[in-house]
């Protein structure tokens, strides 16, 4: 018993790829969270870093490309922290979803809100504006 624990703590560290990241991004990170706790790094392409960690007792994520720039942060919320606007848009056009998570996400050219719904095994992943325009639909898995 206590070798198939030790067994299945070394596959999940095993699994965990570890990131490299560049000391410019990091730099950035750090500039701009000081207070980051947990960070966990993942390569999100080629070009694009990102690190979801804690401030304080919130989770966050944030991307930076591989020069140091930042590129957005996304900040979970409350569903109930929504603007009315996206929340009428999920409820009438997304009725038979259930609404998972919901992210404040903060951009060079604004903010925007993502939900995170799911119907039948599948994810569904809406960035809308507030007042209610979907910007972008992303599916998954």
């Amino acid at each position: 018993m206590i070798w198939a624990v030790a067994i299945c703590c070394i596959v999940r560290v095993a699994a965990q790829a570890v990131v490299s990241v560049p000391q410019v991004v990091a730099d950035a990170f750090h500039a701009r969270f000081p207070n980051a706790a947990r960070q966990k790094w993942e390569k999100e392409n080629a070009t694009e870093y990102e690190c979801e960690f804690h401030n304080g007792k919130t989770e966050m994520s944030a991307k930076y490309d591989q020069s140091g720039k930042w590129l957005e942060t996304e900040t979970e919320v409350k569903v109930t922290d929504l603007p009315p606007a996206v929340l009428e848009v999920i409820i009438q056009q997304y009725k038979d979803y259930k609404l998972k998570e919901a992210e404040v996400v903060e951009t060079q050219e604004g903010k925007l809100y993502e939900a995170e719904l799911s119907k039948g095994g599948k994810v569904t992943e809406l960035r809308l504006s507030a007042d209610g325009r979907v910007v972008s639909t992303h599916q998954g898995d």
